[in-house]
């Protein structure tokens, strides 16, 4: 699927890259009237352009959904344009979208990335909607829509243009919505108040729970509690920036690792929802781990069951094969430690770990490090924690960026030095970074054996 992929273009003269789409396909999928068991897989969809003056001709660039229980599993819908639901379009009977993106698409009026409108049942689990924009709603809107249900998704950077809010979410009209697990940030309103949540619709029923609303903007930048979501919005055990009302809700800063969904180790989400509300058969988080994993060292807050779920899209994961080298870092220019940890798993089939570091000096370069031996030796103002034959991943030079963090996916299939990993070899990564005034600094260490 990456490396062969199968595309659905509606750019008919493959032009789309000069800036022009007038000649592209209003929509690049229909499903109409499909019963249960229809399933559409792993595909990219891109290049749709509902352009239409009314109707249905101005709706669901990259789909279009009329009353049909297809499911969409593990699509990429991205680059799609349209007057209403740029990315999807959703009337009627609703499908299902699993393992599914709305990335990058753009409308002028409701539902930036996906429009609901009048849907019943559908569903979205395990899905991304990011850098989407519309007047409102700039990731999903839902209008005049019951029984919908988002789980263990993802929304970042969405904006919604106009006066009436949603940078991730905007619910009008009557109907019922429920957001389960899910990681609400940097949504912005910039001309609303909610840049997060906005619900509109006097009797609609919106249930919010386990999901994290953080540093969603309104006008101004303001990211009080008003900017996360709407107070008619009955929201439980979940991180709400500014605080909420409702049982179990926290307003602590979630600590994910640097602008990713990912749970850190000091996360105050970890074991502080509510297992019981987790969808009947959602067993796996956003990246496909374990959903409930409990973490013996860490209180549990949340209620339900024996074992409790984390607030938030992840769940997180303490490796069994994580190591941490005892090698102490030295605090840089911030007065704080840069602190590095992993996310994914430590997996060689998989090939599906990132580390992160948080707590960096802005607009620093910095190199990740790995050994096979850990060490512990004074290096210019701070402490090189590995030893032995040490690799440069001397290719990926990085930034600290303006939020002094650092996000570095690593791709077995693409090591330095023609390194190849091997199950039950142990390696060390470290970040060593520029620092303020010309001197330069190292995070901790941490340790992965490999499965």
């Amino acid at each position: 699927f990456d490396v062969f992929p199968s595309i659905l273009s509606g750019d008919l003269l493959q032009d789309d890259t000069s800036g022009n789409i007038a000649d592209n396909s209003r929509h690049v999928v229909v499903a109409s009237l499909t019963s249960q068991g229809a399933l559409l897989d792993r595909f990219q969809i891109t290049g749709g352009n509902a352009d239409g003056t009314s109707g249905l001709q101005n709706r669901g660039g990259g789909i279009l959904c009329l009353e049909t229980l297809v499911t969409f599993r593990d699509c990429d819908v991205f680059q799609n344009f349209g007057a209403n639901g740029a990315a999807a379009s959703v009337e009627g009977a609703g499908p299902s979208f699993e393992q599914c993106a709305f990335r990058n698409s753009n409308n002028a009026n409701f539902g930036g990335g996906v429009l609901l409108n009048g849907a019943a049942g559908a569903r979205f689990e395990r899905c991304a909607f990011a850098e989407n924009s519309g007047i409102r709603g700039g990731g999903l809107m839902s209008f005049d829509s019951v029984a919908i249900q988002i789980s263990n998704s993802y929304f970042a950077d969405n904006t919604a243009v106009g006066g009436s809010g949603g940078g991730a979410i905007n619910v009008s009209g009557f109907g019922s919505l429920d957001v389960i697990n899910c990681t609400i940030i940097n949504n912005d309103a910039p001309s609303g108040v909610e840049g997060g949540i906005a619900v509109l619709g006097l009797s609609s029923t919106v249930q919010v729970t386990n999901t994290i609303l953080w540093d969603n903007e309104g006008s101004g930048g303001s990211q009080g509690s008003a900017n996360q979501v709407s107070a008619n919005t009955n929201v439980t055990y979940s991180i709400v920036e500014g605080g909420s009302m409702g049982a179990g809700n926290l307003d602590s800063d979630p600590m994910m690792l640097a602008d990713t969904p990912f749970l850190s180790l000091l996360s105050p989400a970890i074991d502080a929802g509510d297992v019981t509300a987790v969808p009947a058969g959602s067993l796996i988080d956003l990246f496909g781990e374990m959903r409930i994993v409990d973490q013996p060292s860490i209180p549990d807050s949340g209620v339900g069951g024996d074992v409790k779920v984390d607030i938030g899209a992840t769940e997180f994961n303490q490796f069994s094969g994580m190591a941490n080298t005892g090698c102490i870092a030295q605090p840089n220019s911030t007065g704080a430690t840069g602190l590095l940890t992993g996310g994914g798993v430590p997996n060689v089939p998989s090939n599906n770990l990132i580390l992160a570091v948080g707590d960096l000096p802005l607009q620093q370069m910095g190199l990740f490090l790995m050994s096979q031996t850990p060490g512990n030796i004074p290096v210019a103002g701070g402490t090189l924690c590995l030893d032995g034959d040490i690799i440069r991943f001397a290719d990926d030079v990085v930034s600290t960026g303006d939020n002094g963090g650092v996000v570095f996916p690593i791709d077995f299939q693409n090591l330095p030095q023609n390194q190849v990993f091997q199950i039950g070899e142990t390696w060390y990564f470290q970040l060593w970074h520029r620092d303020v005034g010309g001197s330069s600094n190292f995070s901790n260490s941490v340790g992965f054996t490999w499965f």
